[in-house]
């Protein structure tokens, strides 16, 4: 009985210094991951955004954090691709506007999340949110730009979101 005893207690002893060595030891999930603001922004929104449907009309976006010289110069850029060939001109601009409208009010949310007000402060969300509505067949054609809270078909205010977003240092293709 006592060896029984006496043999559970070193067991559980052995086990017990087994695993906290291997905390100690710091795995590889235990170390520090040394992302910067900008890193763990861009992450932290492509966790956010990420759209694993496939083949609905609004598919899928890839997400940039462009993150300017000052954190009132960030943006947020989203590249939403669109599958337009089996609806009208009429329906997708309809459902262009409900896809943006959505993702502004998702990007609003994250942003008053303290996980990244605490790293960025956002006074007003829509200025700093960009979505280029594209053509999932064709990446370059853009459909839409969403800017400033706004989604327009306007050739104009796509040029002028182009213009924003290289200046932030981010691409446009």
């Amino acid at each position: 009985m006592v060896k029984r005893w006496l043999l559970s207690f070193v067991l559980a002893f052995l086990c017990g210094w087994g695993l906290s060595r291997a905390t100690a030891d710091g795995g590889w999930g235990e170390r520090p991951a040394n992302l910067n603001t900008a890193e763990f922004l861009e992450l932290r929104f492509q966790s956010q955004f990420d759209r694993p449907e496939t083949g609905l009309l609004g598919d899928w976006a890839f997400v940039s954090f462009l993150p300017g010289a000052r954190p009132s110069e960030a943006v947020l850029l989203l590249h939403h691709t669109w599958h337009d060939e089996r609806v009208s001109a009429a329906d997708l601009r309809r459902e262009i506007r409900r896809i943006a409208e959505s993702n502004l009010r998702l990007f609003e949310a994250e942003c008053r999340r303290s996980v990244v007000s605490r790293r960025w402060k956002v006074e007003q969300p829509k200025d700093h949110l960009v979505v280029r509505h594209v053509r999932a067949s064709d990446f370059s054609e853009v459909l839409a730009v969403t800017a400033g809270g706004e989604t327009s078909f306007d050739a104009e205010k796509i040029a002028k979101a182009k213009a924003l977003v290289v200046a932030r240092g981010g691409t446009w293709p």
